[in-house]
């Protein structure tokens, strides 16, 4: 009986083999090749009283950066990570992780007497569909002056998320930008035809050259919509809206 069940397998297996060379079934392994590494020069880091990144030509960036500081908030550490390599040039700049290109740690000392908003941070991202994000981790009971960063996306289609609580003016410049800031900040997107969320109290936004459309919420806000058929929502609060240069939409 047990000789029978065995021999019964063997057929099966050797059917099922024959059928696979007789249909000529080829079973192929199919890899899809990935984004090819970037091989160009490395972005830069470095300290000129504030922290100063700038991306290179042809370089696509995916930047986080991190912000924290003493107790004090006078000793403020912007952590910087990208996708590609990061050069930190002079002092203030290192490489945290010897193993770890894409990512610098920069530190500024904030003068007990500066003024406020004192400039923090200056992104200069290149000329591809870069994104970038801050997020502020400085302490909400630090006694230093409140930090201000300054974004410049360049050419391409690039995503702004603002989360820190620090003034903030991002410029979108060429291209199809998708910009959001939080209170305090000010967006302005630029020639093309772009998208801005200002959210919070005291945010503004400007939508330049090409049919933008402006969305505010939470507080009172100042959208202007300047060249194109723009389209704005002003939301909740005391808002301020502008347009400029575009077509009126006809009477019904």
């Amino acid at each position: 009986m047990f000789s029978r069940l065995g021999g019964h397998r063997v057929v099966r297996v050797a059917v099922v083999a024959t059928l696979v060379v007789a249909l000529g079934v080829v079973v192929r392994v199919v890899v899809i090749p990935g984004p090819a590494p970037y091989k160009g020069p490395p972005a830069k880091a470095v300290v000129r009283g504030e922290v100063v990144y700038t991306a290179v030509r042809h370089q696509a960036n995916h930047v986080t950066v991190t912000e924290t500081s003493d107790s004090q908030g006078l000793v403020v550490t912007h952590l910087i990570d990208d996708v590609v390599p990061i050069r930190p040039s002079g002092p203030g700049c290192v490489s945290p992780d010897a193993e770890d290109r894409t990512e610098v740690a920069c530190t500024i000392v904030i003068e007990e007497m500066a003024t406020d908003p004192y400039p923090t941070l200056l992104l200069n991202l290149g000329d591809e569909g870069d994104s970038a994000v801050v997020h502020n981790d400085i302490p909400g009971d630090a006694h230093g002056c409140l930090g201000h960063n300054v974004v410049h996306l360049g050419a391409g289609e690039d995503t702004w998320t603002g989360t820190a609580r620090e003034a903030q003016a991002v410029y979108g410049d060429n291209g199809d930008d998708t910009i959001t800031v939080r209170a305090g900040g000010y967006a302005e997107g630029g020639r093309g035809d772009d998208t801005i969320h200002a959210v919070g109290e005291g945010a503004g936004a400007r939508g330049g050259p090409g049919d933008d459309v402006l969305r505010g919420s939470g507080g009172d806000r100042s959208l202007s919509g300047e060249q194109g058929d723009d389209t704005l929502y002003g939301g909740p609060g005391d808002d301020v809206l502008r347009g400029s240069g575009g077509r009126p939409e006809p009477e019904r």
